[in-house]
């Protein structure tokens, strides 16, 4: 089968059709999940001929499904569509309009009914839309709220086939709570035929409105009563009224309380709040509360719940006062001819704060707070009534009292129970006693007195009168024999007796007591006795310090009163804590007291440090502790230091004595005796340009001491705050020392001087620029911030880097080597700033810098004992050392300052054929000296002899003396030759002839030769016969 081309484009045709659809479907999907839904339709799977189309979703407060439904148009087949045909009606413009639609019924429609107690707010309607050719381009969504007058949106320009999501947005249909429909009109039709509606191609949801609802409902209305109906002791009825439920059932009602003392507010869960349930249901209500406090404020509110929450009746609580306990009956005695004693009863289970008026029942009277009766009732707690002695009474009567009590709202109770007791006959046999004096506080196991009473009788029987035991005390009538107790003989009738009264406590209490005294048929009576044993520990007092030194002072103290008892120890007790807790600084004993005063001397102090101390003293009874006092020790001396030792070419020992109270040392060693240099620490940026357009300078400056090769430097810019490099140059060239040179951007034009061209220099105010160098892969100077972006510029004081010129000043002597923490802090105190385009400064720098010099590694080191090994020095060079001592609280002044001279090194070498002793390096220290042997090898000699590079001969030996430098010395050597002298006889001849030079060990063959007739005689060398 032949297959034309038109085959393979109508597939590729539709199956793009099919991608884009479907991808508009993800779209429209993605669109209607995006919103909160009220309702959604799916008419994915419809013939067309539908007629009505539920909702496949709907919000939980929103009554459904919902029906689509249509106006007078008609169904017409179509795959997943819910619309039909007959958009266009006989007698409509072409295309219809908006009006024609309304007026034909073209429309798609749905209510929307929300639930008892709830609204809907309508914010968009989501639908996709499909058309035929001639079918409705055009739709309006009107709403029955205003009667379908007016839209509340269109969408217009509808394609056909595209499936497309449209959305219109919805506003004003704010807080609905009836039935309200929702009518989609279509129109832009142009035939009766013409077919339209909600569409589809994938099965998901195309139609959706979105919105949100809400409840109706408001929290219940209540109110607390003014008054509990019932208030008891410990109970109390207390009622409130809901008067509304707002819409939503209640759910719970009651009434919560709390002491006002704890919360005045109650509410549910709050502190000390209890809940006491109520009926749950609308109008008045009451409950009963118990195990209230008695006597005691209460706060309470009546509440109400429902589902929107929980309503309380006022904004405070009601308060009340619970009722006080009826009091027990009274406490009668103490009788006299005319008075009885009377106080409260205990137990009553009433607070403090509760009042008691005392009746006497015979005449109705109350007890008054003079002790008098009186028709007025009397209200006073029962500390302020306390043991009342009624007065006035007749003699030999019985009277009866009860009491009643009254809460703080002055609410009373009835009477209690009733006591009584009958006054004497005035007749009767009757005691009386003295007073006597109190005994003071007394030490403990001493016997004080004696101080005494008079124990006086009318009346008395024969009986003896007796004094009874009282802890702590002793008794007598004679002062002479004393006991626990007595029991004194007397007539009857009129009686008196001195009694005394010794004191000796055993224990640190109090004894205060009645000495109970009766007998001669009176009643007893109470004689009050005060007194108190004490143990006090001894008084001191704190001196002062003497003999203070870094170390140790002499701390005095002095004992005032030694207490109760002996003092068996006393010292002094300090420490670093100011205000320090008695017993618990470091004690230090004495032994040496004198005349009161004592002294401990204290050892092991630090230098410079404050230290408070307090004097101490101990007997039986405890310690006392004298008021705390102060001294401080003085600061570290400066040590001494001395010559150094083992000095050699690189190295020497510095040394010093020991500092009192030094726990180390701090040790300097520079080249210099002012341990200060004026050279820069490494190259930095002495002037920055940031003028108008492209005119950017920035200048370098060397301070160092000596000339830096400039290849050994990056020029970095990092633009608008990045941490890595935006633009970097390698700089070429030697910079001498003092100079300067400067670095342009190739546009800048208003400097005249030598410039060089360099593409860091294309920054802005905002842009930080760096020297790097490369051999310590370290930064030497960086100019603003590097990752950080300020914006338009830095600033700092009145200094800032945009459109300004800026001049390091000349007493800057190194660069910025670490990246600030935030902002450029240095821009304030280390530049001069000159108006926009200045550049009178470039080309030369001001610099007066002088700044710190010290041997590396030995710069404030700390050293532990005298002496410290100082190496990875120069030869024949000076150095300085200082010191100083060191402590926690202290560091001294430095020490004096030691010149020493490392040795000079002189460098010993021989050529071939020969040696030189010693050889090598050796060291030469100043003022020494050190000779030399040179020897030739066997056969060679000294050819010459080089000292410092010049020669000094052939010789075979040389010595330096009074060395103050290092030098070299070196020997070359040549081989020895010698001179053979030949000469001959008469009659024949010797070969060579003549003078011939041999190289010493070589040999020299000589032909000796007679002539004819002639035999060789002798041969003599050197003189000797062969």
């Amino acid at each position: 089968m032949k297959i034309s081309t038109s085959t393979p484009v109508t597939c590729f045709l539709k199956r793009s059709l099919w991608l884009s659809v479907s991808f508009m479907m993800i779209m429209l999907l993605g669109s209607l999940l995006g919103s909160a839904q009220l309702l959604q339709w799916n008419t994915f799977g419809n013939v067309g001929t539908e007629t009505t189309e539920p909702s496949v979703t709907n919000n939980i407060n929103i009554a459904g499904p919902v029906n689509l439904t249509q106006g007078t148009i008609t169904t017409a087949s179509n795959a997943n569509r819910f619309g039909g045909a007959a958009w266009f009606n006989t007698g409509n413009s072409n295309p219809s309009t908006i009006a024609n639609a309304a007026a034909g019924n073209d429309y798609i429609q749905f209510i929307v009914t929300p639930n008892a107690g709830f609204s809907f707010t309508a914010t968009s309607f989501v639908f996709s839309w499909d058309r035929s050719g001639t079918g409705p381009a055009n739709v309006a969504l009107r709403s029955s709220a205003d009667g379908f007058a007016s839209d509340l949106g269109t969408v217009t320009g509808i394609v056909g086939n595209s499936f497309a999501s449209n959305t219109i947005s919805i506003s004003g249909l704010t807080n609905i709570t009836v039935p309200t429909t929702f009518r989609l009109y279509g129109y832009g039709a142009t035939a009766t035929t013409g077919t339209g509606g909600f569409d589809i191609a994938t099965n998901v949801v195309n139609v959706q409105l979105n919105g949100t609802t809400a409840s109706t409902s408001t929290a219940p209305l209540v109110t607390t009563n003014a008054t509990p109906s019932i208030i008891g002791t410990t109970t109390a009825t207390l009622g409130g009224n809901v008067t509304g439920n707002g819409g939503s059932p209640i759910t719970a009602s009651g009434v919560v309380l709390s002491q006002t003392a704890i919360n005045s507010v109650p509410a549910l869960g709050g502190t000390g709040v209890t809940n006491i349930a109520g009926p749950g249901t609308l109008g008045a209500f009451s409950v009963s509360a118990g195990s209230l406090a008695v006597n005691t404020q209460i706060s309470y509110r009546a509440y109400a719940t429902n589902a929107i929450g929980t309503t309380y009746g006022g904004a405070s609580g009601t308060t009340f006062y619970t009722h006080a306990n009826t009091p027990n009956a009274p406490i009668v005695n103490g009788a006299t001819a005319s008075s009885l004693d009377v106080a409260i009863g205990s137990g009553d289970g009433n607070p403090s704060p509760t009042e008691y008026a005392i009746q006497e029942t015979g005449s109705n009277n109350y007890v008054q707070s003079n002790g008098s009766l009186a028709a007025s009732a009397v209200w006073q707690t029962a500390s302020t009534w306390g043991v009342k002695t009624v007065t006035g009474l007749a003699a030999i009567t019985l009277y009866t009292f009860q009491v009643k009590a009254r809460n703080t709202a002055t609410v009373e109770t009835a009477f209690g129970s009733s006591a009584g007791g009958t006054t004497l006959n005035a007749a009767a046999p009757v005691l009386t006693a003295t007073a006597i004096a109190d005994f003071g506080a007394v030490c403990t196991n001493t016997t004080v007195g004696p101080n005494s009473f008079t124990i006086s009788g009318t009346n008395l029987t024969a009986s003896n009168v007796t004094v009874s035991t009282l802890n702590g005390y002793s008794f007598s009538t004679d002062n002479i024999s004393y006991a626990a107790s007595l029991s004194i003989g007397q007539a009857g009738g009129t009686f008196s007796q001195l009694v005394y009264v010794k004191f000796n406590p055993t224990l640190a209490q109090s004894y205060v007591g009645n000495i109970v005294t009766g007998g001669g048929g009176a009643s007893d009576i109470n004689v009050p006795v005060t007194g108190s044993g004490i143990n006090t520990v001894p008084s001191v007092t704190t001196g002062g310090s003497s003999a203070i030194t870094q170390v140790a002072a002499t701390l005095n103290g002095s004992i005032t009163a030694d207490g109760c008892s002996a003092v068996t120890a006393y010292g002094i007790e300090y420490s670093t804590v100011n205000g320090f807790v008695n017993g618990s600084g470091t004690p230090v004993p004495s032994s040496n007291l004198s005349l009161g005063s004592f002294s401990a001397g204290i050892t092991g102090l630090s230098a410079n440090s404050t230290y408070y101390y307090h004097a101490t003293a101990t007997n039986a009874g405890g310690t006392g502790y004298g008021i705390q006092q102060s001294f401080t020790t003085p600061g570290l001396s400066a040590p001494v230091a001395t010559a150094a030792t083992a000095v050699s070419s690189s190295s020497f020992n510095a040394n010093w004595q020991a500092v009192t109270g030094a726990d180390s040392y701090r040790l300097d060693v520079s080249t210099s005796p002012s341990f200060a240099s004026s050279n820069a620490t490494d190259l930095f940026f002495s002037e920055y340009v940031e003028g108008s357009s492209n005119n950017k300078y920035i200048e370098i400056y060397n301070g160092t001491g000596a000339a830096v090769n400039l290849s050994d430097y990056r020029l970095q810019l990092y633009a608008n705050g990045a941490l890595t490099v935006s633009s970097q140059v390698t700089l070429s060239g030697t910079l001498s020392n003092g100079s300067t040179i400067v670095y342009k951007n190739s546009l800048a034009t208003i400097y005249g001087g030598t410039a060089t061209t360099n593409s860091a220099a294309n920054y802005n105010g905002d842009d930080a620029l760096a020297l790097f160098k490369i051999s310590t892969n370290n930064f030497v100077d960086i100019f603003g911030r590097i990752g950080e972006d300020p914006g338009t510029n830095w600033s700092g004081g009145s200094n800032t880097t945009l459109d300004k010129t800026l001049v390091r000043n000349a007493n800057v002597g190194g660069g910025v080597t670490t990246n600030p923490g935030a902002g450029f802090p240095t821009l304030a105190t280390q530049w001069t700033q000159f108006n926009i385009d200045v550049v009178s400064n470039l080309g030369s720098h001001a610099y007066n810098a002088i700044s710190a010099s010290f041997v590396p590694g030995y710069n404030n080191l700390a050293v532990n004992g005298l002496t410290q090994a100082v190496s990875g020095l120069s030869s024949a060079t000076n150095y300085y050392y200082r010191v100083r001592a060191f402590s926690t609280n202290s560091i001294s002044s430095n020490s004096n300052i030691i010149n020493v001279t490392t040795c000079a090194v002189i460098t010993a070498s021989a050529g071939a054929n020969g040696s030189i002793s010693p050889a090598g390096p050796t060291d030469a220290c100043a003022g020494g000296s050190q000779s030399y042997t040179i020897t030739p090898n066997a056969c060679y000699s000294i050819a010459d002899v080089l000292v410092d590079g010049s020669s000094v001969g052939a010789v075979g030996s040389y010595t330096f003396t009074n060395v103050s430098a290092s030098h070299t010395i070196s020997a070359t050597f040549v081989l020895s030759t010698y001179t053979i002298t030949v000469t001959s006889g008469a009659n024949g001849s010797v070969t060579p002839a003549g003078a011939s030079t041999v190289n010493c060990g070589a040999n020299a063959t000589y032909t000796i030769t007679a002539n004819a007739c002639y035999n060789i005689a002798d041969v003599v060398v050197d003189g000797l016969p062969q």
